[in-house]
């Protein structure tokens, strides 16, 4: 071997750098790490949330919760009523079904009494809801002037209707 102009061997000339000094090593595992903290983070985020799953709303409560927020709308002209009753009729066919699993929601009004009266529903209850969907055509389809008494009057038999057919626990 021969010595350079330093003093030193020929074997000094060739320098190596292992691999886990090199920069690529270095972002390939500053990357490992934060795929790896966020997959810790996401699997702690879906834990939580798996814990804090919402208590599911029953049919009852849903329609109640509906009505209230149909009571505090107010009912001005031809073409709230429309939409006030509009969505009475909807939220009462859809709590039909959720609740006693008919498929009455995309049922015309007279298409659903049709076919609760087929089906035997409970008299009183029938009548109720007739007179709740009477009212609905009515206003939606005759051009009605919606009276405000008569609003407070099927809202408070569509909470009646709902609050009937509650299932009661012993």
């Amino acid at each position: 071997m021969q010595m350079d102009e330093r003093g030193l061997y020929g074997i000094y000339q060739t320098w190596h750098v292992p691999f886990w000094r090199t920069n690529a090593f270095y972002w390939t595992m500053v990357g490992l790490a934060s795929l790896l903290a966020l997959a810790a983070v996401s699997g702690l985020i879906w834990w939580i949330m798996k814990r804090r799953r919402a208590i599911p709303v029953t049919p009852w409560d849903h329609a109640l919760k509906k009505f209230a927020m149909l009571e505090m709308t107010p009912c001005a002209s031809k073409a709230d009523g429309k939409q006030l009753y509009g969505t009475l009729a909807y939220e009462m066919k859809q709590y039909v079904h959720k609740r006693y699993s008919y498929d009455v929601r995309w049922k015309t009004d007279e298409e659903l009494i049709s076919f609760l009266e087929k089906h035997e529903f409970p008299e009183p209850l029938l009548a109720d809801l007739y007179e709740i969907m009477m009212g609905s055509m009515l206003v939606k389809f005759a051009n009605i002037e919606v009276i405000q008494e008569q609003i407070k009057r099927h809202l408070a038999l569509s909470k009646a209707f709902v609050q009937k057919t509650i299932p009661h626990q012993n």
